[in-house]
């Protein structure tokens, strides 16, 4: 008895671990990148950029750091299109002395909005961390054939 239920806890505890994810635009340098921009995270899903009226994505360097810039009035949607994505920090760069930061504001559960309001000269995004629970497809399976198990052995 005492082992079924060490068993079971221990199954029950790998079916939804917690991972820690982190996206950045250090690869994508100069590019403009379209309105509609999805990122596949691996282990997570997708990452959905939505740029606003007018905005144009572009990822700069001010001041030597590689950012998703916003200039003033631009402003762009991150939705998490994956699992319930928590503690979600955005890391803004190319700010220069006297500058306000771009405003965030969670729209919804997995949507957040960033905005910029004064004249940051390409300030903006250069990374973005969160955390997930993702589901083991495996972990899961094995919960679910454990289960079965002991079902068949109650009824015999």
């Amino acid at each position: 008895m005492k082992t079924k239920a060490a068993l079971l806890g221990l199954v029950g505890a790998l079916v939804l671990p917690a991972g820690a994810f982190s996206l950045d635009f250090a690869s994508n340098v100069g590019d403009t990148l379209p309105p509609d921009l999805t990122v596949s995270v691996p282990g997570y899903g997708d990452v959905q950029f939505v740029a606003g009226y007018g905005t144009v994505l572009e990822v700069g360097t001010t001041l030597g750091t590689s950012a998703l810039q916003l200039d003033a009035g631009e402003f762009v949607t991150v939705s998490f299109l994956g699992s319930t994505a928590t503690d979600v920090s955005f890391n803004l760069a190319g700010l220069s002395p006297g500058e306000a930061y771009p405003t965030i504001l969670q729209t919804g559960a997995n949507t957040y909005l960033v905005s910029s309001q004064t004249g940051t000269n390409g300030a903006g995004i250069a990374s973005m961390t969160f955390n997930a629970t993702v589901p083991e497809p495996s972990s899961a399976l094995l919960g679910m054939l454990g289960g079965l198990g002991l079902l068949v052995r109650r009824r015999r």
